[in-house]
């Protein structure tokens, strides 16, 4: 059973260094400008994404 978790960062480009040394495995292909997908050995994956995207996300559910 795969379980995804998003969470947004201030700097995707920062946080991803720092997951990255954690041990964590970047998924290029799940990954985008503004967003970084990391996945473990056990099926699970969180993606971080920008601040700024996520209040895109809100801003288009409010129109």
């Amino acid at each position: 059973m795969s379980f995804f978790l998003t969470c947004p960062v201030e700097s995707v480009e920062r946080a991803t260094v720092f997951d990255t040394a954690l041990g964590w495995t970047l998924n290029p292909e799940m990954s985008g400008p503004g967003t970084a997908c990391f996945a473990s050995e056990s099926g699970q994956h969180f993606m971080l994404g920008s601040r700024e995207a996520y209040a895109s996300v809100g801003a288009a559910a409010d129109a």
